[in-house]
């Protein structure tokens, strides 16, 4: 069965996802095909951001849409920000990040910079499909970007997310935390639809 995630649809953004939050409700209410619900935010860990889950609550009751049965059956969990940015806004290839990640969650790194330089090199090498005599002039300087600009597993409740396999995916914004979301699940193999009609861009 599918699951459905949401990414980011809370109060702190309301102005970018105003007219989509009362239709995603609607969806909810309507839909009972989802295994579970897995409800993503960012709260008082974040700088700027200053929401709980009472707030959480509190914004989708104010709606009036969903039951109380149905808000209790959706998992919440207050997620870090930005762990896959550093490469993602660099233009890193989604692929590679996807790839390091993969080793990462395999090893136990929380941090890129736990992984030994022959071990990213023979990873950098791999994917590109490069030899040390192609990587011979300029490895030190993209050993270099990695170093400096790690990128993060996120340390939020794995729990809710392991063991999906497909999941339908919404919320914001899209080039951003979604896409964050999307490199994770895809990461750890699940399927992921986006359904494009419940997606912002801030």
């Amino acid at each position: 069965m599918k699951s459905l995630v949401i990414v980011d649809i809370q109060p702190f953004y309301h102005q970018y996802h105003r007219h989509i939050t009362p239709k995603l409700l609607e969806y909810i209410k309507d839909n009972n095909s989802y295994e579970n619900i897995i409800w993503f935010y960012n709260a008082e860990e974040v700088i700027g951001i200053e929401e709980t889950i009472d707030d959480m609550n509190e914004y989708i009751g104010d709606f009036e849409i969903i039951s109380e049965e149905q808000f209790e059956s959706i998992i919440f969990i207050d997620k870090d920000f930005g762990f896959f940015r550093n490469w993602m806004d660099a233009g890193v290839d989604e692929d590679y990040i996807k790839t390091v990640i993969k080793y990462m969650i395999r090893e136990g790194d929380i941090d890129s910079r736990e992984i030994d330089e022959e071990v990213f090199k023979m990873l950098f090498q791999t994917f590109f499909n490069v030899s040390d005599d192609d990587t011979l002039d300029e490895w030190s300087d993209e050993y270099e970007f990695f170093q400096g600009n790690p990128i993060n597993i996120p340390q939020f409740k794995w729990g809710a997310i392991k063991g999906l396999k497909n999941v339908d995916l919404c919320g914001g914004s899209e080039h951003e935390c979604l896409a964050e979301m999307k490199i994770l699940l895809e990461s750890v193999d699940v399927k992921v639809n986006e359904l494009t009609n419940f997606i912002y861009s801030a």
